[in-house]
């Protein structure tokens, strides 16, 4: 069986709100918040925006030092959840499992 590689490297502006909360599952710390990553053709410019999830002990890291605003870079993967909202079918989601992160400024 074919295996792919799963990997996601972007930089970009920490947008707020930064989530904290903790998993539903085993109580791990949990950061959630949405990484703005800019996209230059020429003198255009288009916006990415991609929500990072990070857990575990990496958490209390980013408390210290995760802000609105500050320029950061992600390592991670992609991931796939349901988000499910109350009489709707449940929608699939693809977001980044942040597994390492560098605080530029």
């Amino acid at each position: 069986m074919a295996r792919g590689i799963n990997v996601f490297v972007g930089n970009g502006n920490v947008a707020g709100p930064v989530y904290y909360n903790n998993t539903e599952g085993n109580n791990d710390p949990a950061c959630s918040f949405v990484l703005i990553m800019d996209q230059i053709n020429g003198k255009k410019v288009r916006s990415t925006r991609t929500r990072i999830n990070i857990f575990g002990d990496l958490v209390r890291i980013c408390e210290q030092k995760l802000r609105v605003g500050g320029y950061v870079t992600v390592k991670g993967e992609l991931m796939n959840r349901e988000k499910r909202k109350s009489g709707e079918e449940p929608q699939l989601i693809t977001e980044v499992r942040g597994l390492d992160i560098v605080f530029v400024n």
